[in-house]
């Protein structure tokens, strides 16, 4: 007899948050001042609004994150510690038609996550990579594998798609590789992407919690 493990599984926690979507939240979005991202194409929220979870008008929506980093926390990589997480940054991206954003991670934080805000069909789903298939201490990592397989499973998948949808909320390892393909509607995407550290690794003095 033997045993199949799927050892160092990823989570990544998906939850409906649409109901915190408020129609104001919606106008205020398409008000912001926006520069160009420096990672694929598309916009995001300038300087004065790279916290923007700090703000009253998001106070619901930073509670909601903080209480799903805790839960991935607690419940799921079980971490005992009595730790207090804070955001220690916030922005807003807007993608047009044809916009995409290329392969990342971000460095310097313990989790991240995104909320869709205004998500119209067609604008391009998250994809989540394979972390092994960038490369590693075996060569055939590095390269496609070209084999036909009969379907795909938690062993063989190179990547996993999540509907971009308006509402839809997800937290992860900050280290988990991710793009979005481009945006084939001809509606701007709206997104909210953070990060967060444990309170004791932050200079506190240069957020607001």
């Amino acid at each position: 007899m033997s045993d199949l493990i799927p050892i160092f599984a990823t989570p990544l926690m998906i939850e409906d948050v649409n109901h915190l979507i408020t129609p104001e939240i919606k106008n205020y979005i398409k008000k912001l001042n926006y520069e160009r991202v420096h990672i694929g194409t598309g916009d995001w929220s300038s300087d004065e609004d790279r916290n923007i979870l700090q703000t009253e008008m998001f106070s619901d929506i930073k509670e909601n994150v903080l209480k799903s980093v805790q839960k991935l926390s607690k419940d799921v990589y079980l971490i005992d510690d009595d730790i207090e997480f804070v955001i220690i940054s916030s922005w807003v991206l807007r993608h047009g038609y044809g916009h995409e954003c290329v392969m990342h991670n971000h460095t310097g934080s313990l989790y991240s996550g995104v909320l869709y805000l205004d998500a119209p069909e067609r604008c391009g789903d998250i994809r989540f990579h394979e972390p092994h298939a960038l490369g590693s201490s075996h060569a055939y990592h590095q390269v496609s594998i070209p084999f036909k397989q009969s379907r795909y499973n938690a062993f063989n998948a190179p990547h996993y798609n999540v509907p971009a949808k308006t509402g839809t909320l997800l937290t992860f390892s900050s280290g988990l590789l991710h793009s979005v393909p481009p945006n084939m509607s001809h509606e701007h995407r709206y997104s909210l992407s953070f990060n967060v550290l444990p309170k004791q690794m932050v200079n506190i003095k240069e957020i607001t919690v």
